[in-house]
């Protein structure tokens, strides 16, 4: 009786439910594997949308993408048809990544710029998120190598943008620029 109490203060304090023998075997087993659920569970609870302003959640959106149009330069759809399981995933793990940043980016941002679909963006990251092996299978693929090669770099043009509009916002509150220079830069 001791010890099952004491399994199921140690699986109750350690975040895993109901107290099993199996859990408190597995926990001393692969502790690093139950640091990372205890970890990521107690993240969950604290992580919400005041971590990030706009800008950051931009800033970290932009530097995904920067990674993401650097692995698909020079590839054509043929080419990113070729692509590992584990280059896939990793490519659909960015896209995520970029998805889960964007319902940091304020809705009066998002109207600012509506050529960016940011709805779908999202939906996207949720389709990943939830089924992730769903968008390497080839058939998927077919259509998320037209996304990366042919759509992608649209939106990423129309990022850059919205990053430019940034700083050159920062420079103006600074003082240091007028944004009616800014015609002056694009010549």
């Amino acid at each position: 009786m001791e010890k099952t109490n004491h399994n199921m203060q140690l699986s109750l304090k350690l975040g895993f439910g109901e107290a099993t023998s199996y859990n408190v075997v597995h926990h001393k087993e692969f502790p690093s594997l139950y640091r990372f659920v205890k970890w990521t569970r107690s993240s969950l609870r604290t992580f919400n949308k005041i971590d990030y302003t706009s800008e950051e959640a931009l800033d970290y959106l932009v530097s995904q993408a920067d990674e993401l149009e650097s692995y698909i330069d020079g590839h054509d759809i043929t080419s990113l048809k070729e692509a590992t399981d584990l280059e896939r995933m990793g490519l659909i793990g960015i896209l995520a990544t970029i998805g889960e940043k964007v319902r940091y980016i304020s809705e009066a941002e998002q109207c600012a710029y509506p050529e960016i679909p940011w709805k779908s963006l999202q939906h996207m990251r949720n389709g990943i998120a939830h089924n992730p092996t769903s968008f390497i299978r080839d058939g998927t693929w077919d259509e998320m190598c037209r996304l990366l090669i042919e759509e992608f770099p649209r939106i990423k043009i129309h990022l850059d943008e919205m990053v430019e509009d940034y700083r050159i916002e920062a420079l103006a509150d600074q003082g240091i620029f007028r944004p009616q220079d800014r015609m002056d830069l694009t010549r």
